[in-house]
Parts: structure tokens; C-alpha cells; sequence
């Protein structure tokens, strides 16, 4: 019997493997590597298969990676996802399917730049403090 995720692809069998493996056989590191690599190929299929027109297969990789991002919590897996089926929705036609991707694609996107920008400003904060306390230390010195 074959099977109906990945006729066309190679590795097909791993590919429909559940990343959901014992975590007394693997570790949660190895884990985390393994749905990566998994949410990567997917990630790459959808891809290969959107720019080929292939738009069904496209689909149904970026489901699967929007999925396993959606579980293991990879935001910026989850932005490209919902980038890759804004694409395919508007390549097929069905515009409020694309719209409705690419304003989930921003919102993570710009949830994402917020979040950079907040740890960002946290370091700049923590860097003038050390500064400032150097200079305290070293003024302290000289008296």
C-alpha cells in the first residue's frame, strides 16, 4: 500500500513518521533536532512543489509544517507557513483564503520584531548599567 502523503517525494516513509517519538528512546534535544529537520522538509517540499504549480502537494506540506510548528512552538516556521499558503491561496484564486494567511503572517511577523525589539532594549539597558557601574568602580578608584 502506498502512500497518500508522499508519492512524489523522497523519503516518503519518513516523512509521514510521527516526530511525537518516546522520549525515553530519544532524548528531548535529539527530539527537537528530529521535528526541526522533519518541519524543514516539509517546509522544503511545500516549497518545491508551490513553485512547480503543484499547489495541492503544496498545500498539503504546508499544513503538515504550519502543524508541527504549531506544536513544537517555532514562530518563525509558523510565519513562513502561513507567507507559503498566502502564496498558494492567491496562485489558486481564492484571494479571502490569501488574505486571511498574509494577515497571520504579519501578525506574527510583527509580534516577532516586537519581541526582538523588547530583548534588544533589554541588552542596550544592561549594557549602559554595566558601563555606568564600571565608571562608578573605576571613578572610585582615582578618589
Amino acid at each position: 500500500m502506498k502512500s497518500k502523503a508522499a508519492p512524489h517525494a523522497p523519503f516518503a516513509s519518513s516523512l509521514n513518521a510521527s516526530p511525537n517519538l518516546d522520549s525515553n528512546t530519544i532524548g528531548k534535544r535529539s527530539q527537537a533536532c528530529y521535528s526541526k529537520g522533519i518541519l524543514q522538509l516539509y517546509n522544503g517540499y511545500g516549497d518545491i512543489y508551490r513553485r512547480q504549480g503543484k499547489y495541492r502537494l503544496a498545500l498539503d506540506y504546508i499544513e503538515r509544517a504550519k502543524a508541527l510548528a504549531e506544536e513544537i512552538g517555532d514562530q518563525k516556521a509558523m510565519q513562513n507557513a502561513f507567507k507559503d499558503l498566502s502564496r498558494v491561496y492567491a496562485a489558486t484564486g481564492q484571494y479571502e483564503l490569501a488574505y486571511e494567511a498574509r494577515k497571520r503572517y504579519d501578525e506574527i511577523r510583527y509580534d516577532r520584531l516586537n519581541e526582538k525589539q523588547v530583548k534588544d532594549n533589554e541588552r542596550r539597558e544592561i549594557m549602559y548599567s554595566d558601563r555606568k557601574k564600571q565608571y562608578e568602580i573605576e571613578r572610585q578608584q582615582y578618589e
